[in-house]
């Protein structure tokens, strides 16, 4: 009677990350979905457009949960202790890369809007134009390696050194530059003028867009440097 294969070093150096970042996922999804109820519950003033592309960002969130927690169940319960079965994942972990790089193609490039719409000035005005062409490149580059993710396998995907780095370079470099230009609008709107509270709402938001821009900004660079230094640990994958 044959007994069950060994769980091998690679299994565990792979589902550890992968299991840190579908943990992850269901928090911020949680954090999403409260913020989406309290968004869709309130008559707030916003366009067709604003409240349809909220509704979209939310259902490709949920999309990519589900498909995150079946690629888990797939390598953890069905095909627990066979690290053969690692080198092809199933249908539902390969797009994962391709919802990341849509959403956040969609979140820069409407900051990125708002940015040319309330900027004044042409320098103000070509950073958000310079946002949109990032986005849009970093973004194309995480559709393509979901693409190849496929093709290779989740184990020699690492051998896709270019487009993973214009990929996480792009992603860091817009969550940068559209805190960078928010906050200096922002900052730029304050007046001696104003009323306390007006001022004291102001420096809220200022804090907000740095604090939210740091974070995607940081987990990105964090997420290159892991893939640059360890890329056959898979660390990166957590996030």
């Amino acid at each position: 009677m044959a007994s069950t294969p060994p769980v091998g070093p690679l299994v565990r150096i792979f589902i550890e990350p992968t299991l840190i970042g579908t943990l992850l996922n269901w928090g911020l999804f949680g954090i999403i979905g409260v913020q989406a109820c309290i968004y869709f519950s309130r008559e707030y003033q916003d366009t067709i457009w604003l409240r349809s592309m909220v509704f979209f960002v939310l259902v490709i969130d949920v999309i990519q949960t589900v498909f995150h927690t079946h690629a888990m169940w797939f390598a953890m319960i069905e095909n627990w202790g066979d690290p053969s079965r690692l080198t092809f994942l199933p249908w539902s972990a390969y797009p994962t890369p391709i919802f990341s790089s849509i959403v956040s193609v969609v979140v820069q490039i409407f900051f990125a809007r708002r940015i040319f719409s309330v900027g004044k000035g042409l320098f103000i005005r070509s950073i958000s134009i310079f946002i949109v062409l990032v986005a849009v490149v970093q973004g194309t580059a995480g559709m393509v390696v979901g693409i190849q993710w496929r093709t290779l396998g989740v184990i020699r995907v690492t051998h896709l050194k270019s487009l993973p780095i214009v990929w996480m370079v792009g992603a860091a470099v817009c969550d940068i530059a559209i805190a960078t230009t928010m906050s200096y609008i922002l900052a730029s709107a304050k007046s001696p003028f104003m009323f306390a509270q007006t001022r004291a709402m102001v420096d809220r938001l200022i804090t907000q867009v740095i604090q939210s821009g740091a974070i995607t900004a940081i987990l990105a660079t964090i997420e290159l440097i892991l893939f640059l230094v360890k890329p056959d640990e898979y660390m990166y994958m957590a996030l």
